[in-house]
C-alpha cells in the first residue's frame, strides 16, 4: 500500500495594495519585533504573541533576507516585508505550512484556507509561485536492502547511503543544497517511533493498512527550477499536475530496477517500483488525520518531560506529598508569572492559539 503526500508546501504571495492593506500589521509589529529583540538580548525567554485574525503567532526578533518580520505557529510560518520590492519577482509574503498542517488538512484545502484568510486581514491575492515542494509516499511494500543503493537509475549525480548502528536507514540522491531535485529514502518507522509526537502517523498507517514497523518514506525535494523546466508556477498548477511531476520523479529522474541486465541503464524497473509510480494517479490531496489526534500525540510527548521537571523539583525541594507539591509548584509558578506581569490563563489561551486548533 501506498500514502502520497505533498510533506513541503512553501510559497510566495503578491497582493494588491500590499503597503497599505498590511499598514496596521507591520505597525505594530515593528514594536513587536523590537521588543522580542530586547527580550533575547536580556536573556528573557518570553514570547511575544500577535494576534492577525484569528490567527496567534509567536513574533521572532529576527528577520530573514527580503523579509523583515518572522511570525511562526503550529500551522505554518510566514514572513512579511516590510515594503513591497521594487523587483516584481519578490512577492511580500512567503507562507511554510507545517508538515501536521499539510496532514491533517490536506495541502490543497490548506491552501485555499491560507489564501483567503489573507485576503480577509491583508488584501486580495493576485499572484503566487512554488517555492519548494516536498512530494512523498509511505510504502510498506519495498523491502530496501543496503546493496540497492547502486539498484537506482536515473538523472541525479550523488548518491549515499545511511547506517546506524549497522542497520540500513536509508539512501539519499542528488544534493539538498545546491540541488534542483533531493531524493530521500529513508525509515519512516524508525523515525516515528524515536519521535514520540510523530505517533499519529500510527493511525494512518493503520487506517490503510500499512505494517507499521516496515514503512518507508520515499520523499522528493523539489525547488523552483525544476518547476520552471515543467512549467509548474503557482499551488494550482502544482495541484493539477501532481501525476505528472510523480511520474517524472520516478519514471525519469531515479528508478529503483532488477538489474535483469548487465547494464544498469538498460534494466527494468522491479516491480514495487512500478506500483509506486502510480501513488499520486488518483490522489485528491485530502487530508489523514485530525487536529485533535496530532495534539494528543504533542500532549503525550510532554508529558515525560514534564514529569522529569516536577520530580526534578519535587527532589529539590525535598517535598515528599506528589500533592502537596504539585500545589506548592503550581501556586509559586503562577506567582512568579504574576511578578512579571503575567497571567497564566492568558499565557495558556494564546498557546493553545498557536497550535491551531480551531481552524476548521
Amino acid at each position: 500500500m501506498e500514502i502520497p503526500m505533498v510533506d513541503w508546501l512553501s510559497v510566495t504571495v503578491d497582493i494588491q495594495g500590499y503597503e497599505l492593506g498590511a499598514r496596521n500589521i507591520i505597525k505594530e509589529l515593528e514594536a513587536l519585533k523590537k521588543q522580542a529583540s530586547e527580550f533575547r538580548t536580556n536573556h528573557i525567554h518570553d514570547k511575544i504573541f500577535f494576534n492577525i485574525g484569528d490567527q496567534t503567532f509567536e513574533v521572532y526578533a529576527n528577520g530573514a533576507i527580503g523579509y523583515a518580520y518572522i511570525l511562526r505557529n503550529h500551522l505554518m510560518e510566514i514572513k512579511l516585508a516590510k515594503f513591497r520590492s521594487t523587483n516584481e519577482d519578490n512577492y511580500p509574503i512567503f507562507v511554510h505550512f507545517s508538515s501536521e498542517f499539510l496532514w491533517s488538512f490536506g495541502p490543497e484545502k490548506a491552501w485555499y484556507w491560507f489564501k483567503d484568510w489573507i485576503e480577509q486581514n491583508i488584501g486580495s491575492v493576485y499572484k503566487n509561485k512554488l517555492n519548494r515542494v516536498d512530494l512523498c509516499c509511505h510504502t510498506d511494500c519495498i523491502l530496501f536492502k543496503m546493496d540497492d543503493l547502486n539498484s537506482f537509475k536515473g538523472r541525479f549525480r550523488n548518491k549515499r547511503i545511511n547506517i546506524e548502528d549497522k542497520d540500513l536507514t536509508g539512501f539519499e540522491f542528488g544534493s539538498r543544497s545546491s540541488g534542483t531535485i533531493y531524493l530521500r529514502i529513508y525509515d519512516k518507522s524508525k523515525e516515528v517511533f524515536k519521535k514520540k509526537d510523530k505517533l499519529w502517523f500510527l493511525e494512518i498507517w493503520q487506517k490503510y493498512g500499512l505494517e507499521h514497523s516496515n514503512v518507508w518514506n520515499i520523499e522528493y525535494q523539489l525547488n523552483r527550477d525544476i518547476f520552471k523546466e515543467m512549467k509548474i508556477e503557482t499551488c494550482e498548477d502544482l495541484f493539477n499536475k501532481l501525476g505528472i511531476l510523480w511520474e517524472y520523479l520516478t519514471q525519469e529522474w531515479s528508478v529503483l530496477v532488477d538489474e535483469t541486465s548487465t547494464r544498469l541503464e538498460r534494466s527494468n524497473p522491479t516491480k514495487e517500483w512500478i506500483t509506486l509510480q502510480k501513488a499520486y494517479k488518483n490522489y485528491q490531496c485530502e487530508g489523514f488525520i485530525t487536529r485533535k489526534k496530532q495534539a494528543d500525540c504533542h500532549l503525550d510527548a510532554l508529558l515525560l518531560s514534564a514529569m522529569g521537571y516536577f520530580t526534578s523539583m519535587l527532589a529539590l525541594s525535598k517535598v515528599n506529598n506528589l500533592e502537596e507539591g504539585m500545589m506548592k509548584f503550581l501556586k509559586d509558578g503562577i506567582k512568579a508569572l504574576a511578578l512579571k506581569g503575567k497571567d497564566i490563563n492568558h499565557i495558556i489561551e494564546m498557546k493553545r492559539k498557536l497550535y491551531g486548533l480551531e481552524v476548521s
